[in-house]
């Protein structure tokens, strides 16, 4: 997905071009319903792996970055609370299913 190089993030082409694939296929369902604006979110991931070898903590991260770029939200840091459930495996199909909420959780606290 990527690598930290000398202090700097490098995104694989791989990654690159899988989020925006999902940008795309995404667009037209954010223009019909507007997005989340600022708004704070809760986002609910399903994932259909390949393999039982795959980590489930390697889902979130991808996913939510392709969705800010969709631009379902401004900025991925307005996603407040995630869930996540492995929900099967399928060599030749896998895939997730992403729901999204506006929060009606209080913003974190300052500390």
């Amino acid at each position: 997905m990527y690598r930290a190089f000398g202090g700097r993030i490098i995104l694989s082409s791989a990654y690159r071009r899988w989020k925006a694939s999902v940008a795309i296929a995404t667009r037209a369902q954010v223009a019909a319903c507007g997005g989340f604006g600022s708004a704070l979110v809760e986002v609910e991931i399903d994932a259909v792996f390949k393999t039982r070898r795959s980590d489930l903590d390697n889902v979130a991260k991808p996913v939510i970055d392709a969705l800010a770029a969709a631009g379902w939200v401004g900025n991925d840091n307005q996603v407040i609370a995630i869930r996540l459930r492995k929900i099967g495996y399928s060599m030749k199909r896998p895939e997730v299913f992403v729901t999204m909420r506006e929060s009606k959780m209080a913003p974190p606290a300052k500390l």
